[in-house]
C-alpha cells in the first residue's frame, strides 16, 4: 500500500519493492498517443529495381515489409531478396525468410565498384587477348605445347611402367 506522500507502507523485501514502484510507474504514465508514435513508411523511399524484385519473388510490399527495410541498408534488403531468390524452389513463405534474412547481411557497398576508365581497359585488354588467341600462330603455337607436353608424359608413364616390372618392394 502506498501512504498520501506516495512511500511503502508495507513491509516488504527490496526487491518486491521496487516491483511495486515499476508497477505503479506503469499504470500512472499516461497512454501514448497514435499520432505521437505513428511512423510514414512509404515505398517511394526504395528503388523501384527492389520492389520489382520482391514482387517477382512473390514478397509482398506490405507496411511490415516496407519498415523493414527502411530500417535497415539498402544492400542488405537487396541481399536478403538474392537468398531468398537463391532458395525459392525450396521456400514456402518467401516473405517470411526475407524478413528473418534482412537484419543478418552484411552491408555493402552499392554502385560500380571500380573506376569506369579501368573497365574499359579491362574490356579493351580481354578483347586483344582473345583476338591473339584466335589467330592462326596462336592455334599452332598451343598444339605444338600440347604435343611435347604428351611426349614428356608418355615418356614418364613409359618409364614409371617398366621400373615397376622390375622393381620388387619385399
Amino acid at each position: 500500500m502506498r501512504s498520501e506522500k506516495g512511500e511503502l507502507t508495507a513491509v516488504c523485501t527490496p526487491s518486491q519493492a521496487e516491483i511495486a514502484l515499476k508497477a505503479t510507474s506503469i499504470v500512472d504514465e499516461k497512454p501514448k498517443t497514435a499520432s505521437s508514435e505513428s511512423v510514414v513508411y512509404s515505398k517511394e523511399k526504395i528503388p523501384q529495381e527492389l520492389l520489382d524484385k520482391l514482387h517477382e519473388l512473390k514478397i509482398g510490399t506490405s507496411k511490415r515489409v516496407i519498415a523493414a527495410i527502411e530500417k535497415h541498408h539498402i544492400s542488405q534488403a537487396y541481399g536478403a531478396a538474392a537468398y531468398v531468390e537463391n532458395s525459392y524452389t525450396s521456400i514456402v513463405y518467401p516473405t517470411e525468410i526475407f524478413l528473418k534474412h534482412l537484419p543478418n547481411q552484411p552491408i555493402e557497398k552499392l554502385g560500380q565498384r571500380h573506376d569506369p576508365s579501368i573497365l574499359a581497359k579491362q574490356i579493351e585488354e580481354k578483347k586483344r587477348i582473345d583476338e591473339d588467341r584466335a589467330s592462326p600462330n596462336y592455334q599452332a603455337e598451343a598444339n605444338k605445347t600440347f604435343a611435347f607436353i604428351q611426349q614428356k608424359l608418355a615418356k614418364k608413364i613409359g618409364a614409371t611402367k617398366t621400373n615397376s616390372s622390375t622393381t620388387r618392394y619385399f
